[in-house]
């Protein structure tokens, strides 16, 4: 349910004389009539201060666009489809400015097209937003576009506040000035587009949403742990509802993508039952036999499962039990609530990103908690099953690093159109460090690997550290992203970093990687702080990306 619906303050000015705009002269439209407007308005969005809805009445059928000027310049709203009532979103202004919005209305039948200025004025942002900070901006050196990415709050909320739970997405322009947000009941990690022009995320670790720029939830499906058990969150709210259609995974977590067939891509879990004798010899400490271990599910366009792979299928987590088997996760941290037990459970592997080389019949699985990123068979093939270890990237691993060093609790794996891979590094139990027996302060980085599968060697050629702004090497022990832009930059998100204070902070910088392989060359041309390192608590990220455009459908 939504909370505290903003209102939009909308002054509309109605230009008496209409204008003409679009014909070139020919006989086609000096022939033809431009369409005709009977009703052009500005409404206020139903969730979002900063945004309206262009509300355009036709006699006939028309199709109508949108040119917005105001702070930041201009942009075009896509013409939508032939119709006679015409309700478009106004989305991609900042908060408390004045823009221009003319509605252009042309006929079907061609001819020039009525235009029609309306005014606004946008609202203020909520209070639910996290404070912001941008200390770099170089518009003309960035990849054009618009950032999106997830906010999670961990700060204590006052009373008609979003709960700590609640899901946050936010996007901002070049400048960091936030032009889009939407506020979810349950907290969101990974976020992506489908070609209709909507956002798919992961929500509670157990749904996948499917929100329009309107910021309504126009699909949703449920796996058993929103559906069934324990059906609740952490903060015991149900996470399901009347609409919320049921999928046959216990859970799906850290990933959606829809692949270019309308399959959706997700990581689910499944509960695994290890012999007493061996947990007893793994965790002496804490025998408990209950190991949680992740599945790739590919689902269809209509939520059925078209196939799983589970990494119990290529590892034995008595034989391969990684440096945190032994470890009683946080009960409010995934997968550990996802199988209510009293004596809790095992998070064994902790996948959290997947990515389909279709070119290879490749499934790219990164595993954080074996430190492994793994390539699995996705369809059955010539060669083999479908499942099956291919190769493997990190700590022991089949793939032999021969320059550089493997990753440690890793995320957000990125197959790049020459056959590298890049990751972020969050560096947890990194050997040297403080946090691997060594003295030297933990880091994390972005880093680059040229792969080649057929020799099984692997070679890094870049990577990236930065600082905060006290010194300190930046540290995130979880979450994190890394995306190669289309002009070369690297877009990084820090996800779970914190001050001096314990304070939880996330960054996202993008950097024009230099010409030195470790980094020191790189320029960063973006750089954006979510949280002042203050707060109680305090705020996370998950991942970013940069869109061309908001009305991205295609």
């Amino acid at each position: 349910m939504r909370r505290g619906l903003p209102s939009v303050l909308v002054a509309l000015v109605l230009v008496a004389a209409v204008g003409c705009s679009g014909g070139d002269g020919g006989s086609k439209a000096a022939s033809s009539k431009p369409a005709t407007v009977t009703i052009a308005r500005l409404d206020p969005h139903p969730t979002s201060a900063i945004s309206a809805v262009l509300h355009v009445e036709t006699p006939a059928a028309s199709v109508v666009s949108a040119t917005v000027d105001g702070p930041g310049g201009s942009f075009e709203i896509p013409a939508d489809v032939a119709a006679t009532t015409h309700d478009i979103p106004v989305i991609g202004m900042r908060a408390e400015s004045k823009y221009t919005v003319t509605a252009h209305a042309a006929s079907v039948k061609g001819g020039p097209a009525t235009d029609r200025p309306l005014q606004i004025t946008t609202g203020s942002l909520p209070k639910a937003l996290p404070p912001m900070k941008v200390t770099a901006s170089e518009a003309a050196r960035m990849a054009p576009g618009y950032t999106v990415f997830n906010v999670m709050p961990f700060t204590p909320t006052p009373k008609g506040q979003p709960p700590a739970d609640a899901g946050i997405i936010v996007v901002v322009d070049q400048s960091g000035a936030v032009v889009w947000y939407d506020i979810l009941r349950n907290q969101i990690l990974d976020i992506d587009t489908t070609p209709r022009g909507t956002f798919i995320v992961t929500a509670g670790d157990s749904l996948i949403q499917e929100i329009d720029l309107m910021g309504k939830v126009v699909r949703e499906w449920g796996s058993r742990v929103a559906t069934d058990v324990p059906g609740k969150d952490v903060e015991g709210r149900a996470l399901s509802t009347a609409s919320t259609k049921h999928i046959d995974v216990d859970s799906s977590h850290h990933e959606v993508t829809e692949l270019p067939n309308g399959d959706t891509i997700t990581l689910s879990t499944q509960l695994i039952e290890i012999p007493a004798a061996d947990a007893a010899r793994l965790c002496p400490k804490n025998p408990d036999t209950s190991v949680v271990g992740d599945v790739v599910v590919e689902l269809s366009p209509e939520g059925k499962v078209v196939q799983r792979w589970p990494i119990s299928g290529v590892y034995d987590p008595t034989k391969k039990p990684g440096p945190e088997m032994c470890l009683l996760g946080l009960p409010v941290a995934p997968p550990n609530w996802f199988y209510p037990k009293a004596n809790g459970t095992r998070d064994w592997t902790h996948a959290n990103a997947v990515v389909v080389d279709q070119a290879h019949n490749t499934l790219i699985v990164s595993l954080r908690n074996l430190d492994q990123v793994i390539g699995l068979r996705y369809h059955d093939d010539k060669s083999g099953k479908a499942g099956e270890l291919l190769w493997s990237l990190g700590v022991g691993g089949t793939i032999d690093i021969q320059q550089g060093e493997p990753t440690h609790h890793q995320h957000a794996v990125e197959l790049e159109k020459d056959g590298s891979m890049m990751m972020y590094d969050n560096g947890n139990m990194r050997p040297g460090t403080t946090l691997g027996g060594g003295t030297a302060p933990p880091f994390s980085r972005a880093v680059r690997y040229a792969v080649d599968l057929k020799a099984g060697t692997a070679k890094q050629i870049w990577e990236h550290r930065d600082t905060w702004p006290d010194g300190r090497p930046i540290f995130t022990p979880f979450l994190g992203d890394v995306d190669l832009e289309p002009n070369g930059n690297v877009l990084i998100t820090h996800g779970g970093g914190s001050s001096t204070t314990g304070s939880l902070m996330g960054r996202i910088l993008e950097v024009v990687p230099g010409a030195k392989p470790d980094g020191t060359a790189d320029h960063t041309v973006f750089d954006i702080t979510v949280g002042d390192g203050t707060t109680t608590g305090g705020w996370t990220l998950y991942r970013a990306e940069r869109l061309p455009s908001l009305y991205f459908k295609k």
